[in-house]
Formats: C-alpha cells, structure tokens, sequence
C-alpha cells in the first residue's frame, strides 16, 4: 500500500508544459494566466469568480496576420470546489474475490453504495467515496479506509492505488477538485463501521461484475465510480490472474 499526503490543489492553475500531443512527443502547453479570482459562494462547496488571460490564437475569420495579441482575450468564469478537503476526494472499489480460486475474477462481487444525490434528486448507484481531510485522514489511503467502514461498513483486504504514483484525475471541466481511485480486495464486514453524515441516505448492495457492467451501461452509476470500475477491471486483469496464475504453478 503506498503511501502520501495527496493535498494537491486540483486547479491546476496556470498552463503546465509537458503534454503529449498523439504522437506522443512532449509539447508545451500555452500559459492560461489567472487574472484575478473571487469567492461568490460558500457553504459545503465553494463557487469562485475566475478571470482568465488566454494566449494569443488565431480566431475564426480573423485575416492573416491580424490574430489578438498576448493578453488581449480575457474571459470570466465560474469554478466549483471544495478547498475545506484539499480540492481532493477518494473513490474505493471493494472487490470480494470468488469463493473458488480456480475461477476467473469476473465471477467476483463487488459492494456498491446507492446514494441519495441532490442534483438528479434520486438514488444512484455509486462506490464508498468521500472528501480528503490531511488532518484526520493522514493520507489518501487512510481517506479510503474510512470511506470504506463509514459508506459500505467494510474492514480489511488489501489496498492498492488504480493510477501510477500520485496522479488523480479532474472531477469535471469546470470544477477544481480532482479524485484518487483504489481497489480494496478481500474486505469484510466491518462490525464496529464509521458514522455517516447526518444528510447521507445511503443503501449497500453487493453484485456480481456482470450486474455492475449492466448498471454502468444503463447510465445508473456516478462517473466517478464509473471512471473507478474501469481502473479496476483492468488491474484485475492484470494482477487478480497473474496471482492466482502463480499460486497454481506453485
């Protein structure tokens, strides 16, 4: 299980260099300058005013030589986030291997959380997920484990990270958190689990890999557990056959 703090400002404020075009050469990113930034709003999230300077391009129609200069192009707009958890949340994927080894990992179970979400104002289905805390959490990891006892009441297994070394990936366009995906294999039930939030109304739901997918392709599912289920299909490709490969040649 690896380990780090994981309190990066999801923003990604400013042009980073680096990017790879589909050649997969490096390129540099052009310089999106923030200009100037204003809280409008602020309860559970956070909704800034930002102000951008866009680098000089060329513009539809715009005659040869008569593109905008450097720092002529500024645009406003409206930023969610959640600086109170770093900008930063976890999403766990609890993978319950099948009783027989002999059996491929597909027939598996994993537990998925249906969640009461404000927005669409019903229940959706979802993985143990939750904002970052440094102070109480200590690391992403100890984010998961909570989330894991407190949404799903599971305990145990062994955690790994789905992305290479301490990348995360961007919630949405316009919102500066970013989330870490981990799969948990082999938990129980936790007996003694975490407190939820009192406006937390939430439902547990154990199901095979094939239901999951079931409830992926009908559009049940929050993206992030979505984005998560992919990641971890493809490690229990990788690594869930490669173990039990080792263990029947042993």
């Amino acid at each position: 299980m690896s380990g780090g703090d994981g309190g990066r400002d999801g923003g990604r404020d400013g042009g980073r260099d680096g990017g790879r075009d589909g050649g997969g050469t490096t390129k540099h990113d052009p310089e999106f300058r923030i200009q100037s930034e204003e809280v409008v709003y602020d309860r559970y999230m956070t909704i800034y005013n930002r102000e951008v300077v866009f680098p000089a391009r060329a513009r539809d129609g715009a005659p040869p030589g008569r593109e905008p200069q450097a720092g002529s192009e500024v645009h406003a707009f409206d930023v969610v986030g959640h600086p109170k958890a770093n900008f930063h949340f976890v999403v766990a994927f609890p993978f319950h291997p099948p009783p027989d080894p002999s059996l491929p990992w597909t027939a598996g179970e994993v537990t998925l959380i249906r969640e009461y979400a404000q927005g669409p104002n019903e229940l959706i289905y979802g993985l143990p997920a939750g904002s970052y805390h440094k102070e109480a959490h200590g690391s992403l990891e100890g984010a998961a484990w909570a989330e894991l006892s407190e949404e799903a009441h599971l305990t145990g297994g062994e955690m790994h990270r789905l992305l290479e070394g301490d990348a995360s990936i961007a919630e949405v366009k316009w919102c500066r958190n970013r989330f870490t995906p981990f799969i948990v294999v082999g938990s129980r039930k936790d007996d003694r689990p975490g407190g939820r939030d009192v406006e937390e109304y939430i439902e547990v739901e154990r199901v095979g890999v094939g239901r999951l997918r079931e409830i992926m392709r009908r559009g049940e599912m929050m993206l992030p557990g979505i984005t998560t289920s992919y990641w971890a299909f493809e490690w229990l490709e990788q690594h869930y056959n490669t173990k039990k490969n080792t263990s029947s040649a042993s």
